[in-house]
């Protein structure tokens, strides 16, 4: 049997032959609700890992409690409006999402639902302009040099913003038709397997 100083000699050579990594500064430019609870695992993860991430979050989110201790770090974006706005939507989007769309067809669905978009499209662009227009956070962002943005396409504005901090983003899911936007802008692999995208509906899950 090999001793204790052999043991330890062939241990000590296998740490000095492991690649070493190292940590990164990820800006997230996230979705409330359920793609919060599924982002929120990874970023954590991330976070775990030493890397730094730092989520800019708007003042009336549902669920994403910047108030709490918690190993990322928020950054809450001012807003002139705040309220219910959100809280408001939700109970509308809802009601459409489980009693309305269902007796539809795909197409009239489709309208429904862009018709529901349209609505949130003001305030997505205040809480874009929020960030932008506003010199201290913008300053306080680029100073801070991140290394890549994570976004969720749901939520307008996170592209405008990586293209003037200048640094690459990635999606964090497939919201496109075919995926073109995620494959050749978000550059999110497109992988070969079956993945479930939005608009189409599993009955085998009903």
């Amino acid at each position: 049997m090999l001793s204790e100083k052999w043991i330890s000699a062939a241990l000590l050579l296998q740490l000095c032959c492991t690649g070493s990594g190292s940590c990164g500064k990820v800006l997230v430019w996230p979705c409330d609700m359920s793609h919060w609870l599924n982002l929120k695992i990874i970023l954590e993860n991330l976070a775990d890992r030493g890397h730094e991430v730092t989520v800019l979050v708007s003042p009336d989110s549902l669920i994403i409690d910047y108030s709490k201790p918690s190993t990322l770090n928020f950054e809450v974006i001012p807003l002139a409006q705040e309220g219910d706005f959100f809280a408001n939507k939700l109970n509308d989007f809802l009601d459409l999402a489980t009693t309305v769309m269902p007796t539809m067809s795909r197409w009239q669905s489709a309208r429904k639902m862009q018709e529901f978009l349209l609505q949130l499209t003001g305030r997505l662009k205040l809480l874009c302009e929020s960030v932008v227009y506003n010199q201290s956070i913008m300053k306080k962002l680029r100073e801070t040099n991140y290394d890549v943005m994570v976004i969720d396409p749901v939520v307008h504005c996170g592209e405008l913003i990586a293209e003037l901090l200048e640094v690459p983003f990635v999606y964090t899911l497939r919201f496109f038709m075919g995926g073109t936007v995620e494959k050749y802008c978000g550059k999110l692999p497109a992988p070969p397997s079956y993945v479930p995208v939005v608009m189409k509906q599993e009955k085998h899950r009903n």
